[in-house]
């Protein structure tokens, strides 16, 4: 597959894409999962959750009562971190729509629209 950057087509790799290695990857899945489980990050999470009120922090801030979302902001696949600073609050469908994706202009317009949540709030 090809996309246009700058005028020109170049092919979708890893590489052109800014993807880390599996093996990066799976190391920095494995210290989130640890990180998950610790009482820090549970009263951190419950604290975002009161501070946005139960609103999709990022995204499409509609009101949800189900399960609390953890979304990396700049995904772990394309070198972000686990650091707080790069974690928001969101329900399931944008956490889901957003994927892999990086947050720009036109995909966070996208979800302030409420594209990924039409009908499951």
């Amino acid at each position: 597959m090809y996309v246009k950057r700058h005028g020109k087509l170049v092919k979708i790799t890893k590489r052109s894409i800014g993807a880390v290695s599996p093996s990066l990857l799976k190391i920095k899945r494995d210290a989130f999962e640890r990180k998950k489980k610790t009482a820090a990050f549970r009263r951190w999470r419950r604290y975002q959750y009161e501070v946005v009120n139960g609103r999709c922090c990022t995204y499409c801030r509609h009101r949800y009562s189900g399960p609390i979302f953890v979304d990396h902001y700049i995904p772990l696949f394309r070198g972000g971190t686990s650091a707080y600073k790069n974690l928001r609050i969101t329900c399931k469908p944008c956490n889901d729509y957003k994927s892999i994706q990086m947050p720009n202009k036109e995909l966070i317009f996208r979800l302030s629209c409420g594209v990924a949540c039409r009908g499951r709030h």
